[in-house]
């Protein structure tokens, strides 16, 4: 009997070219050859590069001071992740204190291959890339990779105890709006950088969202132009929680409302609050990745999202949910009455 081996192809580390560096001077793949490096590719505004963040933190906090260098190479989406204070702003937010590198114009990601933030990288301190993770579970399993790095690098002292992530697990589902990458449902479609009028159509199809009123499509964006109060974004969710990256002109309100009513103070998300009128609402100015909802029943809900101003742009939606349930309803239709 005759065994195939296919031999796995060697690839060097491209070096980081990027912008500009937070908490460190700049670093290079050459500098650090001896060494294991994590390069954990993300941005700040989306769910599914949050998840990640904290176990590259923990991963460095743990394993710093024994060999392993993690960067964060930050390469956004939207064009407010490119600037200085706001990333500065989110390191702080969300702790971060090894080194970042601003890959604006998505070199580093290009010569990496990186399909899509979040990804992380492990580098051998032969300075060839050993693996690239696309999953958080993944990620979660990593460590082991890591500590035999360790090792190959001549690391020969006592290793930390493997982790157990328990309960950090979740499935994230994103919904871009703008025309380059987006999810409209409606029949209209897109209108490119054109103020166009929608209607709803009383059915709602997972992983859309549908407009009503006047909206204004963009490259990574749908921002409200019509009245006030009568035009909304509304979606289908099956999941047990939300979020909503939007931004406005000025401050802003803007209604939540689930199945037509106003949310269930249960189901409320971190940033949804009731007026003294019972309405549920959140406010935006900056970018602002908006906590909307946790759902505590699942089940299928109609979610409307109404500015209660113009000029509010919704660049992103995000969904949480449990990968059985969704498997079960991602081709099913919901009617509105």
């Amino acid at each position: 009997m005759k065994y195939l081996y296919q031999t796995q192809r060697v690839v060097q580390a491209p070096d980081l070219l990027g912008d500009y560096w937070f908490n460190s001077e700049p670093m290079s793949i050459q500098s650090l050859r001896g060494n294991t490096v994590l390069l954990f590719f993300w941005d700040f505004s989306f769910p599914s590069s949050l998840q990640f963040l904290p176990l590259i933190v923990d991963l460095h906090a743990r394993y710093a001071d024994l060999g392993l260098t993690c960067i964060g190479v930050h390469s956004p989406e939207f064009p407010f992740g490119k600037t200085t204070n706001n990333i500065e702003a989110a390191l702080a937010r969300h702790g971060v204190s090894f080194p970042v590198i601003a890959d604006n114009e998505k070199r580093i990601a290009d010569a990496y291959h990186i399909p899509a933030n979040p990804i992380v990288v492990l580098i051998g301190p032969n300075g060839n890339v050993y693996d690239q993770i696309t999953s958080f579970s993944a990620l979660m399993r990593s460590e082991r990779s890591i500590q035999y790095l360790l090792r190959q690098s001549g690391f020969y002292g006592e290793l930390p105890m493997l982790e157990i992530f328990e309960g950090w697990d979740r499935n994230i589902f994103e919904m871009n709006t703008g025309y380059l990458h987006g999810s409209l449902g409606n029949s209209e479609g897109y209108s490119p950088e054109l103020t166009a009028s929608y209607e709803d159509p009383k059915y709602y199809v997972w992983k859309k969202f549908y407009l009503h009123g006047e909206w204004l499509a963009e490259r990574n964006s749908c921002t409200f132009k019509g009245t006030p109060n009568e035009g909304y974004i509304i979606a289908r969710i099956d999941a047990y929680a939300m979020q909503i990256l939007a931004s406005a002109s000025g401050k802003s309100s803007v209604k939540v409302e689930v199945d037509d009513a106003p949310v269930r103070l249960a189901d409320m998300g971190h940033d949804v609050k009731k007026d003294k009128q019972g309405n549920t609402l959140f406010h935006v100015a900056d970018p602002k990745l908006v906590s909307v909802l946790k759902i505590k029943d699942e089940g299928d809900h109609r979610v409307k999202i109404i500015p209660l101003t113009t000029d509010v742009s919704f660049y992103l939606i995000s969904y949480e949910y449990k990968s059985a349930y969704e498997n079960s309803q991602t081709n099913g239709l919901i009617q509105k009455n």
